[in-house]
């Protein structure tokens, strides 16, 4: 029923709004140490080179999305035999892809680390090790996918949240031994910590889900029939995973190679940014994912887009009352966040936000068509504009562009045609998306909020923050309008009694 799957998703919202706070705070604390014991050069060397790992996660990203919507569909409609067999098989088949990761890594990716990428002279021989202990990290992380698909699909907010905090703990101790530590090559130091931290967690997951989850259990025997089914999945997913990668890590490759990795520093902060705001709104759409998946599986289909509309909407507004205070005083924060700000920081900021608020409303139609299994065209499509993101921002430098935050630039517009394209081809996968319903239900009231909350603060920087110089003050006038417009303006009456029923209940029962 609607309702029961309303609490359940505010439960498991709950669990990882906690795990969510505790982890952005944790982690923004301990990027500004760490940015401060390795450096401004290692510490771009370190996203650079842990990036360059990440681009051989183009074999595992597909079946990872395999994996994870099988077994949440199979969950949906109780079929327990076959939950097995897709554990059990994709494991096996994860393997078999971690031993062809290291090949490549050790082959193609050796030579593009040492003969391509601009690290400076006398940290080459740093770089290398970093290179492979994020390797052995990479592939652990690899072979523990099923595992942590398995939580998901079961929508065990409560052991996923415990498991992360605990994981986030761990890292803040790597952090602050870190710092003092003497004698060492600390970005190496650092590497190795990473590794032992990744080796703990994976026993971890493996332990839990085999004590609790009965389909959790190893078997070597592979389901021919149902690999041929995995693997038809996985390959069009392929495209949309190597898109995604190519759209992320690609740019930072490229950044490397025009600008060095004092930009891939920037690029670094900016992301740290981003993933602490965006980590708010992931809390709420990873409680709500897997209900959306077995509400297809079930035949649901008019719940399925309830979902869908709703997280989309919320999704988009929760991460604009992040994002416009970071906008109104980026500068303010980096500096007030690190002891040593890299050049580039605050631009790269704003507009990786600014492409994260485009494809945040992005996220919850990936996941509606995944449900489908309809895939080949729409990750066709989807993953060619995102290829086209690293082609046009190569070109762009090629030819004699030397201003870093193009290629940035060029991700924004292409999202938003990205997303344009998402919408017609998710109506031909699924007759009863409504076109119409969407634009109404979404587009128009994230439009109206965004234009009415951009306008608003113009007015306020012109005539009021130009004469009170108090970024706080800011910040809090910019939460707050976003806010108001997002009760008044973006959100239904029937919403807004529910939620202010819920806001009153809250408070007496304190009382």
């Amino acid at each position: 029923m609607p309702s029961e799957d309303n609490k359940r998703i505010a439960k498991n919202t709950m669990f990882l709004y906690f795990r969510m706070l505790f982890s952005m705070g944790v982690g923004l604390y301990a990027s500004r140490i760490i940015l401060t014991v390795l450096g401004v050069e290692n510490y771009g060397i370190y996203n650079v080179v842990g990036g360059l790992v990440a681009m051989f996660s183009l074999l595992n990203g597909s079946l990872s999305t395999a994996t994870q919507r099988f077994l949440t569909f199979e969950l949906g409609t109780g079929n327990k035999d076959r939950l097995k067999k897709i554990f059990s098989t994709s494991l096996n088949v994860l393997f078999v892809i971690s031993l062809l990761i290291i090949v490549l890594a050790e082959t193609v990716g050796l030579w593009f680390l040492n003969v391509k990428m601009d690290i400076p002279e006398g940290r080459m021989n740093a770089a290398n090790w970093v290179y492979q202990i994020s390797l052995i990290t990479f592939v652990l992380n690899v072979v523990s996918v099923p595992y942590n698909a398995a939580i998901t699909a079961h929508e065990n907010f409560k052991t996923y949240s415990q498991i992360s905090i605990f994981e986030v703990a761990l890292k803040l101790g790597v952090v602050l031994f870190l710092k003092i530590s003497m004698s060492v090559d600390k970005l190496i130091l650092y590497s190795f910590l990473l590794l032992g931290i990744a080796i703990v967690i994976r026993l971890i997951y493996g332990f839990y889900c085999t004590r609790h989850y009965e389909e959790c259990k190893y078997s070597r025997k592979i389901d021919i029939p149902l690999l041929k089914e995995m693997f038809s999945f996985s390959a069009w997913s392929f495209i949309g995973s190597t898109g995604y990668l190519f759209k992320t890590q690609g740019i930072n490759m490229i950044l490397n190679m025009f600008f060095g990795v004092f930009v891939n520093a920037a690029q670094g902060i900016a992301n740290q940014i981003t993933n602490a705001v965006t980590a708010f709104v992931d809390s709420f759409t990873t409680a709500v994912n897997p209900q959306i998946t077995k509400s297809y599986a079930s035949k649901n289909y008019d719940e399925m887009t309830r979902l869908v509309f709703y997280s989309m909407r919320f999704s988009f507004f929760m991460m604009l009352i992040l994002i416009v205070p970071v906008f109104t005083e980026t500068e303010y924060i980096l500096n007030l966040w690190l002891n040593q700000v890299p050049q580039y920081s605050v631009i790269f900021t704003q507009l990786v936000m600014l492409n994260t608020l485009i494809n945040i409303l992005a996220n919850p139609m990936g996941i509606m068509t995944n449900a489908t299994g309809k895939i080949a065209v729409y990750n066709c499509i989807i993953g060619g504009w995102s290829y086209m993101i690293v082609i046009l921002s190569y070109l762009f430098f090629k030819f004699g562009n030397n201003i870093p935050q193009t290629a940035l630039m060029i991700s924004c517009i292409i999202s938003v045609v990205s997303l344009f394209s998402r919408i017609l081809l998710l109506k031909k996968i699924l007759v009863s998306f409504s076109i119409k319903k969407f634009f109404l239900d979404v587009i128009v009231k994230v439009t109206i909020v965004s234009i009415s909350t951009v306008i608003s603060l113009i007015i306020f920087r012109t005539f009021i923050f130009s004469y009170i110089k108090l970024p706080l003050f800011h910040i809090f006038i910019a939460i707050l309008v976003t806010i108001l417009f997002i009760w008044f303006l973006g959100t239904k009456q029937q919403e807004r009694v529910i939620l202010s029923k819920k806001i009153v209940d809250k408070i007496y029962s304190k009382k």
